[in-house]
Protein backbone atom coordinates (compact mmCIF):
# COMPACT_ATOMS: atom_id res chain seq x y z
CA UNK A 1 0.00 0.00 0.00
CA UNK A 2 2.72 2.37 0.93
CA UNK A 3 4.50 1.60 -2.24
CA UNK A 4 1.57 2.56 -4.26
CA UNK A 5 1.05 5.78 -2.55
CA UNK A 6 4.90 6.81 -3.02
CA UNK A 7 4.49 5.93 -6.48
CA UNK A 8 1.02 8.04 -6.65
CA UNK A 9 3.15 11.01 -5.05
CA UNK A 10 5.71 10.94 -8.05
CA UNK A 11 3.50 10.70 -10.91
CA UNK A 12 0.73 13.10 -9.25
CA UNK A 13 3.25 16.03 -8.79
CA UNK A 14 4.82 15.47 -12.04
CA UNK A 15 1.68 15.30 -13.69
CA UNK A 16 0.66 18.89 -11.83
CA UNK A 17 3.36 20.35 -13.75
CA UNK A 18 2.66 19.20 -16.87
CA UNK A 19 -0.98 20.62 -16.95
CA UNK A 20 0.75 23.84 -15.87
CA UNK A 21 2.84 23.88 -18.64
CA UNK A 22 0.31 23.02 -20.80
CA UNK A 23 -2.55 25.19 -20.13
CA UNK A 24 -0.77 28.52 -18.14
CA UNK A 25 -0.62 30.11 -21.37
CA UNK A 26 -3.32 28.50 -23.89
CA UNK A 27 -6.55 27.63 -21.58
CA UNK A 28 -6.10 29.19 -17.84
CA UNK A 29 -9.44 28.92 -16.45
CA UNK A 30 -8.20 24.75 -16.39
CA UNK A 31 -4.65 25.92 -15.00
CA UNK A 32 -6.73 25.29 -11.45
CA UNK A 33 -5.82 21.51 -11.87
CA UNK A 34 -2.06 22.29 -11.07
CA UNK A 35 -3.44 22.76 -7.56
CA UNK A 36 -5.85 19.92 -7.60
CA UNK A 37 -3.01 18.00 -8.39
CA UNK A 38 -0.48 19.30 -6.27
CA UNK A 39 -3.01 19.12 -3.13
CA UNK A 40 -2.96 15.31 -2.29
CA UNK A 41 0.87 14.74 -2.49
CA UNK A 42 0.91 17.96 -0.06
CA UNK A 43 -1.45 16.58 2.39
CA UNK A 44 0.22 12.92 2.48
CA UNK A 45 3.52 14.91 2.95
CA UNK A 46 1.83 17.13 5.72
CA UNK A 47 0.65 14.28 7.40
CA UNK A 48 3.33 12.21 7.36
CA UNK A 49 6.04 14.95 8.95
CA UNK A 50 3.34 15.63 11.63
CA UNK A 51 3.50 11.66 12.60
CA UNK A 52 7.01 11.67 12.52
CA UNK A 53 7.35 14.91 14.08
CA UNK A 54 9.44 16.01 11.54
CA UNK A 55 7.58 19.12 10.08
CA UNK A 56 10.33 21.85 10.97
CA UNK A 57 12.70 19.25 9.02
CA UNK A 58 10.40 18.90 6.04
CA UNK A 59 9.09 22.19 5.77
CA UNK A 60 10.54 25.93 5.44
CA UNK A 61 13.77 24.53 4.96
CA UNK A 62 15.15 28.14 3.35
CA UNK A 63 14.36 31.50 4.29
CA UNK A 64 12.31 31.97 1.02
CA UNK A 65 9.87 29.29 2.05
CA UNK A 66 9.86 31.13 5.68
CA UNK A 67 9.23 34.47 4.81
CA UNK A 68 6.64 33.53 2.42
CA UNK A 69 5.00 31.73 5.09
CA UNK A 70 5.11 35.10 7.45
CA UNK A 71 3.49 36.66 4.84
CA UNK A 72 0.85 34.44 4.29
CA UNK A 73 0.53 34.38 7.85
CA UNK A 74 0.29 37.95 7.80
CA UNK A 75 -1.94 38.67 5.04
CA UNK A 76 -4.84 36.26 7.30
CA UNK A 77 -4.51 38.28 9.89
CA UNK A 78 -4.62 41.33 7.81
CA UNK A 79 -8.32 39.93 5.96
CA UNK A 80 -9.53 39.11 9.97
CA UNK A 81 -8.81 41.87 11.43
CA UNK A 82 -10.20 44.56 8.45
CA UNK A 83 -13.49 41.81 8.04
CA UNK A 84 -15.91 44.69 8.42
CA UNK A 85 -14.89 46.27 5.38
CA UNK A 86 -14.44 43.73 3.49
CA UNK A 87 -17.14 42.62 1.24
CA UNK A 88 -16.49 38.92 1.34
CA UNK A 89 -13.76 37.67 3.22
CA UNK A 90 -13.61 34.11 2.52
CA UNK A 91 -12.75 35.08 -1.02
CA UNK A 92 -9.76 37.01 0.05
CA UNK A 93 -8.73 33.84 2.00
CA UNK A 94 -9.19 31.13 -0.56
CA UNK A 95 -6.81 33.89 -2.50
CA UNK A 96 -3.91 32.73 -0.50
CA UNK A 97 -3.93 29.58 -1.93
CA UNK A 98 -1.09 30.47 -4.78
CA UNK A 99 1.48 30.83 -2.21
CA UNK A 100 -0.21 28.22 0.57
CA UNK A 101 0.01 25.13 -2.00
CA UNK A 102 3.16 25.48 -3.60
CA UNK A 103 4.84 26.15 0.52
CA UNK A 104 3.03 22.59 1.54
CA UNK A 105 3.85 20.86 -2.60
CA UNK A 106 7.82 21.57 -1.72
CA UNK A 107 8.34 18.55 0.04
CA UNK A 108 6.91 16.15 -2.91
CA UNK A 109 8.20 18.21 -5.47
CA UNK A 110 11.59 17.40 -3.75
CA UNK A 111 10.96 14.00 -3.25
CA UNK A 112 9.21 13.02 -7.43
CA UNK A 113 12.55 14.84 -8.40
CA UNK A 114 14.90 12.51 -6.22
CA UNK A 115 12.27 9.66 -6.89
CA UNK A 116 10.47 9.67 -10.08
CA UNK A 117 11.65 12.81 -12.32
CA UNK A 118 13.95 11.47 -15.25
CA UNK A 119 15.99 13.58 -17.74
CA UNK A 120 12.98 12.48 -20.33
CA UNK A 121 10.61 13.54 -18.69
CA UNK A 122 12.23 17.03 -18.04
CA UNK A 123 12.50 17.27 -21.51
CA UNK A 124 8.88 16.84 -21.84
CA UNK A 125 7.85 19.59 -19.48
CA UNK A 126 10.11 22.41 -20.93
CA UNK A 127 9.46 21.40 -24.47
CA UNK A 128 5.32 20.83 -23.53
CA UNK A 129 5.61 24.93 -22.30
CA UNK A 130 7.65 26.28 -25.26
CA UNK A 131 4.48 25.02 -27.47
CA UNK A 132 1.97 25.73 -25.67
CA UNK A 133 3.05 29.79 -24.97
CA UNK A 134 4.40 29.88 -29.17
CA UNK A 135 0.97 28.90 -29.53
CA UNK A 136 -0.67 30.81 -27.64
CA UNK A 137 1.45 33.69 -29.07
CA UNK A 138 0.58 32.68 -32.97
CA UNK A 139 -3.17 32.45 -31.96
CA UNK A 140 -2.88 36.16 -30.07
CA UNK A 141 -0.76 37.55 -33.00
CA UNK A 142 -3.57 36.24 -35.67
CA UNK A 143 -6.51 37.46 -33.74
CA UNK A 144 -4.79 41.27 -33.64
CA UNK A 145 -4.16 41.02 -37.16
CA UNK A 146 -7.78 39.75 -38.58
CA UNK A 147 -9.82 40.43 -35.11
CA UNK A 148 -10.49 36.79 -34.84
CA UNK A 149 -8.32 34.46 -32.54
CA UNK A 150 -8.90 31.05 -34.24
CA UNK A 151 -8.14 28.85 -31.32
CA UNK A 152 -10.54 30.91 -28.88
CA UNK A 153 -13.14 30.89 -31.99
CA UNK A 154 -13.79 34.53 -31.08
CA UNK A 155 -13.89 38.03 -32.62
CA UNK A 156 -11.00 40.40 -30.89
CA UNK A 157 -11.56 43.94 -29.78
CA UNK A 158 -8.25 44.97 -29.45
CA UNK A 159 -5.38 45.99 -31.32
CA UNK A 160 -2.68 44.77 -29.51
CA UNK A 161 -1.90 41.41 -28.80
CA UNK A 162 -2.99 39.02 -25.87
CA UNK A 163 -2.45 35.72 -27.14
CA UNK A 164 -5.16 33.49 -25.17
CA UNK A 165 -5.94 35.56 -22.09
CA UNK A 166 -8.80 38.14 -21.89
CA UNK A 167 -6.10 40.94 -20.99
CA UNK A 168 -3.33 42.29 -22.44
CA UNK A 169 -1.04 42.66 -19.18
CA UNK A 170 -1.72 39.41 -17.85
CA UNK A 171 -0.35 38.15 -21.37
CA UNK A 172 2.89 40.47 -21.89
CA UNK A 173 4.17 40.98 -18.22
CA UNK A 174 4.17 36.64 -18.09
CA UNK A 175 5.80 36.61 -21.63
CA UNK A 176 8.35 39.44 -19.84
CA UNK A 177 9.41 37.13 -17.36
CA UNK A 178 9.76 34.31 -18.80
CA UNK A 179 11.82 35.36 -21.73
CA UNK A 180 14.64 36.32 -20.18
CA UNK A 181 15.47 33.11 -18.74
CA UNK A 182 14.81 31.29 -22.19
CA UNK A 183 17.76 33.31 -23.70
CA UNK A 184 19.67 32.79 -20.44
CA UNK A 185 19.16 29.26 -21.66
CA UNK A 186 20.21 29.78 -25.27
CA UNK A 187 23.38 31.52 -23.89
CA UNK A 188 24.20 28.68 -21.92
CA UNK A 189 23.91 26.47 -24.79
CA UNK A 190 26.91 28.09 -26.57
CA UNK A 191 28.75 26.70 -24.56
CA UNK A 192 30.46 23.32 -25.47
CA UNK A 193 30.60 22.42 -21.74
CA UNK A 194 26.68 22.88 -21.36
CA UNK A 195 25.44 21.04 -24.33
CA UNK A 196 23.94 18.70 -21.83
CA UNK A 197 21.18 20.69 -21.41
CA UNK A 198 19.76 19.56 -25.09
CA UNK A 199 18.70 16.15 -22.83
CA UNK A 200 16.79 18.69 -21.12
CA UNK A 201 15.30 21.32 -23.72
CA UNK A 202 15.22 20.81 -27.63
CA UNK A 203 17.50 23.96 -28.49
CA UNK A 204 15.41 24.18 -32.11
CA UNK A 205 12.23 24.41 -30.32
CA UNK A 206 13.72 27.04 -27.48
CA UNK A 207 15.33 28.84 -30.21
CA UNK A 208 11.89 28.91 -32.41
CA UNK A 209 9.80 29.57 -29.42
CA UNK A 210 12.01 32.97 -28.62
CA UNK A 211 11.77 34.50 -31.74
CA UNK A 212 8.19 34.41 -31.69
CA UNK A 213 7.53 35.46 -28.21
CA UNK A 214 9.93 38.15 -28.32
CA UNK A 215 7.34 39.41 -31.37
CA UNK A 216 4.78 38.39 -29.44
CA UNK A 217 5.92 40.64 -26.61
CA UNK A 218 6.69 43.62 -29.08
CA UNK A 219 2.84 43.78 -30.32
CA UNK A 220 1.39 43.31 -26.98
CA UNK A 221 2.54 47.22 -27.00
CA UNK A 222 3.02 46.68 -23.29
CA UNK A 223 5.43 49.20 -21.74
CA UNK A 224 6.02 48.12 -18.35
CA UNK A 225 6.44 44.66 -19.63
CA UNK A 226 8.90 45.98 -22.12
CA UNK A 227 10.71 47.97 -19.78
CA UNK A 228 11.25 44.52 -17.66
CA UNK A 229 12.41 42.51 -20.11
CA UNK A 230 14.83 45.21 -21.00
CA UNK A 231 16.14 45.47 -17.51
CA UNK A 232 16.84 41.70 -17.55
CA UNK A 233 18.19 41.60 -20.80
CA UNK A 234 21.79 42.22 -19.14
CA UNK A 235 21.43 39.24 -16.64
CA UNK A 236 21.13 36.96 -19.09
CA UNK A 237 24.71 37.46 -19.48
CA UNK A 238 25.76 38.03 -15.78
CA UNK A 239 27.13 34.42 -14.90
CA UNK A 240 28.23 33.43 -18.73
CA UNK A 241 29.97 37.09 -20.03
CA UNK A 242 31.20 39.50 -17.57
CA UNK A 243 32.09 41.86 -20.01
CA UNK A 244 28.84 41.56 -22.15
CA UNK A 245 26.48 42.03 -19.02
CA UNK A 246 28.45 45.69 -17.67
CA UNK A 247 27.97 46.43 -21.64
CA UNK A 248 24.40 45.87 -21.86
CA UNK A 249 23.99 47.41 -18.13
CA UNK A 250 24.80 50.63 -19.14
CA UNK A 251 22.76 50.40 -22.42
CA UNK A 252 19.70 49.07 -20.67
CA UNK A 253 20.34 52.28 -18.32
CA UNK A 254 20.08 54.71 -20.87
CA UNK A 255 17.40 53.27 -23.15
CA UNK A 256 15.39 53.27 -19.39
CA UNK A 257 15.83 56.11 -18.49
CA UNK A 258 14.97 57.87 -21.94
CA UNK A 259 11.56 55.63 -21.93
CA UNK A 260 11.04 57.15 -18.69
CA UNK A 261 11.71 60.33 -19.31
CA UNK A 262 9.55 60.17 -22.35
CA UNK A 263 6.88 58.56 -20.64
CA UNK A 264 6.36 61.03 -17.24
CA UNK A 265 7.56 64.32 -19.34
CA UNK A 266 4.43 64.55 -21.78
CA UNK A 267 6.51 64.43 -24.93
CA UNK A 268 4.14 64.39 -28.03
CA UNK A 269 5.91 60.58 -29.55
CA UNK A 270 3.51 58.04 -31.13
CA UNK A 271 5.56 55.62 -30.84
CA UNK A 272 4.98 52.19 -28.41
CA UNK A 273 2.57 54.12 -26.49
CA UNK A 274 5.09 56.28 -24.61
CA UNK A 275 2.71 59.01 -24.78
CA UNK A 276 -0.26 57.39 -22.91
CA UNK A 277 -0.52 60.29 -20.85
CA UNK A 278 -3.77 58.88 -19.43
CA UNK A 279 -2.64 55.84 -18.47
CA UNK A 280 0.31 57.43 -16.77
CA UNK A 281 -2.21 59.52 -15.24
CA UNK A 282 -4.60 56.64 -13.46
CA UNK A 283 -1.11 54.85 -12.36
CA UNK A 284 -0.28 58.23 -10.22
CA UNK A 285 -3.93 58.47 -8.99
CA UNK A 286 -3.85 55.10 -7.92
CA UNK A 287 -0.88 55.01 -6.44
CA UNK A 288 -1.55 58.57 -4.26
CA UNK A 289 -4.60 56.70 -2.93
CA UNK A 290 -2.58 53.45 -1.69
CA UNK A 291 -0.17 55.69 -0.04
CA UNK A 292 -2.83 56.87 2.04
CA UNK A 293 -4.05 53.82 2.82
CA UNK A 294 -1.09 52.94 4.19
CA UNK A 295 -0.52 55.77 5.83
CA UNK A 296 -3.84 55.08 7.63
CA UNK A 297 -3.37 51.56 8.56
CA UNK A 298 0.26 51.48 8.52
CA UNK A 299 0.81 47.82 10.54
CA UNK A 300 -1.32 45.16 8.36
CA UNK A 301 -3.22 47.62 5.42
CA UNK A 302 -6.53 47.25 4.40
CA UNK A 303 -6.84 43.74 3.86
CA UNK A 304 -4.96 41.27 1.58
CA UNK A 305 -6.85 41.85 -1.88
CA UNK A 306 -8.72 44.48 -0.56
CA UNK A 307 -6.83 47.60 -2.12
CA UNK A 308 -8.90 47.37 -5.00
CA UNK A 309 -12.06 47.65 -3.09
CA UNK A 310 -11.14 50.03 -0.92
CA UNK A 311 -9.84 53.05 -3.56
CA UNK A 312 -13.56 54.88 -4.29
CA UNK A 313 -14.00 54.84 -0.56
CA UNK A 314 -10.41 56.64 0.26
CA UNK A 315 -10.98 58.67 -2.71
CA UNK A 316 -14.04 60.20 -1.00
CA UNK A 317 -12.81 60.06 2.42
CA UNK A 318 -9.53 62.20 1.01
CA UNK A 319 -10.73 63.95 -1.67
CA UNK A 320 -8.99 62.86 -3.95
CA UNK A 321 -11.22 63.17 -7.01
CA UNK A 322 -8.48 63.92 -9.32
CA UNK A 323 -9.60 60.68 -10.91
CA UNK A 324 -12.56 58.39 -10.82
CA UNK A 325 -10.34 54.81 -11.87
CA UNK A 326 -10.71 52.37 -9.38
CA UNK A 327 -8.43 49.26 -9.76
CA UNK A 328 -6.05 47.70 -7.87
CA UNK A 329 -2.53 49.18 -6.85
CA UNK A 330 -0.67 48.45 -10.23
CA UNK A 331 2.61 48.15 -8.43
CA UNK A 332 3.20 45.38 -6.40
CA UNK A 333 5.11 46.54 -3.47
CA UNK A 334 2.50 49.23 -3.27
CA UNK A 335 -0.21 46.43 -3.55
CA UNK A 336 1.08 44.60 -0.49
CA UNK A 337 1.67 47.83 1.69
CA UNK A 338 -1.45 48.92 1.57
CA UNK A 339 -3.30 45.46 1.80
CA UNK A 340 -0.97 44.08 4.23
CA UNK A 341 1.09 47.60 5.83
CA UNK A 342 4.64 47.62 6.63
CA UNK A 343 4.74 44.26 8.30
CA UNK A 344 3.43 41.99 4.73
CA UNK A 345 5.10 44.71 2.38
CA UNK A 346 8.85 43.62 4.89
CA UNK A 347 7.79 39.79 4.73
CA UNK A 348 7.20 40.06 0.88
CA UNK A 349 10.80 42.46 0.72
CA UNK A 350 12.46 39.75 2.49
CA UNK A 351 10.98 36.54 0.79
CA UNK A 352 12.27 38.63 -2.79
CA UNK A 353 15.33 39.54 -1.55
CA UNK A 354 16.14 35.67 -0.09
CA UNK A 355 15.17 34.41 -3.37
CA UNK A 356 17.51 36.54 -4.82
CA UNK A 357 19.99 35.65 -2.79
CA UNK A 358 19.81 32.40 -3.25
CA UNK A 359 19.68 33.07 -6.76
CA UNK A 360 23.42 34.76 -7.13
CA UNK A 361 25.57 32.79 -4.58
CA UNK A 362 25.06 29.85 -6.72
CA UNK A 363 26.70 29.27 -10.19
CA UNK A 364 24.70 26.53 -10.94
CA UNK A 365 22.99 26.83 -14.62
CA UNK A 366 19.88 25.91 -12.96
CA UNK A 367 18.31 27.31 -11.08
CA UNK A 368 20.88 30.52 -11.07
CA UNK A 369 22.05 31.43 -14.36
CA UNK A 370 18.32 30.55 -16.18
CA UNK A 371 16.02 32.08 -13.16
CA UNK A 372 17.88 35.43 -12.47
CA UNK A 373 17.19 37.07 -15.50
CA UNK A 374 13.61 35.94 -14.69
CA UNK A 375 13.82 37.65 -11.13
CA UNK A 376 14.83 40.54 -12.49
CA UNK A 377 12.10 41.07 -14.81
CA UNK A 378 9.52 40.17 -12.17
CA UNK A 379 11.45 43.16 -9.76
CA UNK A 380 11.31 45.64 -12.36
CA UNK A 381 8.12 44.98 -14.12
CA UNK A 382 6.43 44.78 -10.20
CA UNK A 383 6.85 48.83 -10.15
CA UNK A 384 3.75 49.13 -13.15
CA UNK A 385 1.58 45.95 -12.25
CA UNK A 386 0.32 43.75 -9.71
CA UNK A 387 1.71 41.10 -11.40
CA UNK A 388 1.55 38.87 -7.88
CA UNK A 389 -1.78 39.27 -7.55
CA UNK A 390 -2.57 38.38 -10.92
CA UNK A 391 -3.76 34.64 -10.66
CA UNK A 392 -1.82 34.03 -14.66
CA UNK A 393 1.25 35.37 -13.42
CA UNK A 394 1.52 33.88 -9.55
CA UNK A 395 0.57 30.63 -11.28
CA UNK A 396 4.39 31.01 -12.90
CA UNK A 397 6.25 32.83 -10.63
CA UNK A 398 4.70 30.12 -7.42
CA UNK A 399 5.70 27.47 -9.92
CA UNK A 400 9.22 28.38 -10.89
CA UNK A 401 9.52 29.63 -7.29
CA UNK A 402 9.12 25.83 -6.59
CA UNK A 403 11.44 24.45 -8.96
CA UNK A 404 14.19 26.82 -7.84
CA UNK A 405 14.39 25.00 -4.86
CA UNK A 406 15.31 21.65 -6.73
CA UNK A 407 19.16 21.90 -6.28
CA UNK A 408 21.19 20.46 -8.88
CA UNK A 409 22.48 18.34 -6.77
CA UNK A 410 19.42 16.61 -6.95
CA UNK A 411 20.23 13.65 -9.11
CA UNK A 412 17.77 13.39 -11.84
CA UNK A 413 18.15 10.07 -13.56
CA UNK A 414 18.78 10.12 -17.44
CA UNK A 415 16.77 6.65 -17.63
CA UNK A 416 12.71 7.07 -18.34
Amino acid sequence: MENRIIQFIGKTTYLAFLLLAALLFIAFALSSLHHIFLIPPALYFLYLSAKKGELRQQFCQSRAELFLLLLVITALISIVINIDMIKAPLKNILKLKYFIIPLLAIPALKYTFRTYITERKIKILANTFLISITVATVAGMIGMKTGFNPLKWATVKTARNAGMYGMVMSYAYGLSMILPAMLATIVALRNKNNRYLTNYVSEKLLWGATIVNLLGLYFSYTRGAMLGMIAALPFVFFFARRKIFWAMMAMAGVVFSVIIVITFSGTNINYYRLNAAKSNFLRMSIYKVVVKMAEEKPLLGVGFRNVERQVKEFRNKYQMQDSKFVGHAHNNYLEFLGGTGIIGFTFFALFLFSWMQMLLVSNNIWPAQILLPFMISFLTSGLFQSTIIDGENTYLVMALFMLSLMRCSEKVRRTS
